[in-house]
C-alpha cells in the first residue's frame, strides 16, 4: 500500500490514504503536512502527529495490521479519522479519558495517553472494526489587512 497525497479540495486540504506497518512512516508524514497546510504549526502540529502516530499504531497492532486514515478541516477544527476492521473493542474497554499516565510498570496504555493530551477523541467500535476520530482546533487565520491587537 502507498499513502496518497495531500490533495487540495475546495478550501480545506485532504489526506485519504491506506496504511499499514510498512507505510506508517509515510503515512505520518502525510499527517504532518496536511495539519501543516490546514494551518497547525509548532506544538499544536507536533501533538496532532504524535496523536494521530499512536492511533494509527494501535491500529495496525490491534486492529488487524491495516486500515484508513482521512482528514479533513471543516475550518475551526482539523479532523483526523483512524479506521480498521479488527475485532472492535469491548464497551468495557474503550477508554475514556485518563485522568494521568499510566504506572511506570504498565507495559500499555501510554499512546493513549498522549494521544488524549493533544487532541479530542471520540471512539465508534463494532464486531467489524473500530474507527477513532481525533479532533483539534485550528488556529484563526490572521487578516493581513487588520491590524494585530
Amino acid at each position: 500500500m502507498t499513502p496518497s497525497t495531500a490533495v487540495g479540495l475546495g478550501p480545506s486540504p485532504t489526506l485519504s490514504t491506506s496504511f499499514d506497518l510498512e507505510t506508517f512512516a509515510a503515512t505520518r508524514r502525510g499527517v504532518t503536512s496536511t495539519a501543516r497546510a490546514c494551518g497547525l504549526d509548532g506544538e499544536a502540529l507536533d501533538g496532532f502527529t504524535l496523536a494521530t502516530g499512536e492511533v494509527v499504531a494501535n491500529a495496525i497492532v490491534h486492529g488487524g495490521g491495516t486500515g484508513i486514515l482521512l482528514m479533513w478541516s471543516d475550518g475551526s477544527h482539523l479532523h483526523c479519522q483512524v479506521s480498521d476492521n479488527g475485532p472492535g473493542i469491548p464497551a468495557d474497554r474503550i477508554p475514556p479519558p485518563p485522568p494521568a499516565p499510566p504506572p511506570p510498570h504498565a507495559v500499555s496504555g501510554r499512546g493513549l495517553w498522549l494521544a488524549y493530551q493533544c487532541c479530542q477523541l471520540e471512539f465508534r467500535t463494532s464486531r467489524h472494526g473500530t474507527t477513532v476520530e481525533l479532533r483539534t482546533r485550528v488556529p484563526l487565520a490572521v487578516d493581513a489587512d487588520r491590524p494585530r491587537e
